[in-house]
């Protein structure tokens, strides 16, 4: 009888499991698409949509060298995120192997945002964040034209938006 109750419970949670997997990457996908409206110089790191369900890791063209210091302006404003990718969380002197096996250059590497987002996120707090964090890109680099930047021609190679 434990076995067979044991088994039930199991199939439920992977039921949960499959919603709230769902709903995060929903989430997700909504950053990805108000940034790319709002934010143009904005591109996602890695996969579009072989990754996990909350995570995204973004970076800003021609910011990249800011990505410390708009995560400790987004600290500021209550906003938890990270720099740089996971795999080099104790060496962020140094960017990413993983992304310079990828083919992103060093400052790119280095240049990285990590969002991740879990069972009590809501999407009441990633509009607060797309809302602060369109405002603190902006305000890291006022005077410069995303449209026609030379430091932005042409594509980024293995960049996705």
């Amino acid at each position: 009888a434990a076995i067979v109750g044991f088994g039930v419970a199991a199939e439920i949670k992977r039921k949960e499991m499959d919603v709230e997997a769902t709903r995060l990457r929903n989430l997700r996908e909504k950053i990805v698409r108000v940034l790319a409206q709002t934010v143009p110089q904005a591109y996602v790191i890695g996969h579009p949509e072989k990754r996990l369900p909350g995570h995204l890791s973004l970076a800003f063209a021609g910011q990249e060298v800011l990505a410390g210091r708009l995560v400790q302006l987004l600290d500021r404003a209550g906003v938890a995120v990270s720099a740089g990718s996971a795999c080099n969380a104790h060496h962020a002197d140094k960017p990413s192997h993983v992304l310079l096996a990828m083919g992103y250059d060093s400052e790119r590497a280095r240049g990285v945002v990590r969002i991740t987002m879990g069972r009590f996120n809501t999407e009441a707090e990633v509009d607060r964040f797309l809302e602060i964090l369109t405002g603190l890109v902006e305000e890291l680099n006022p005077d410069l034209d995303w449209t026609t930047s030379p430091q932005l021609a042409g594509p980024l190679q293995g960049v996705t938006v």
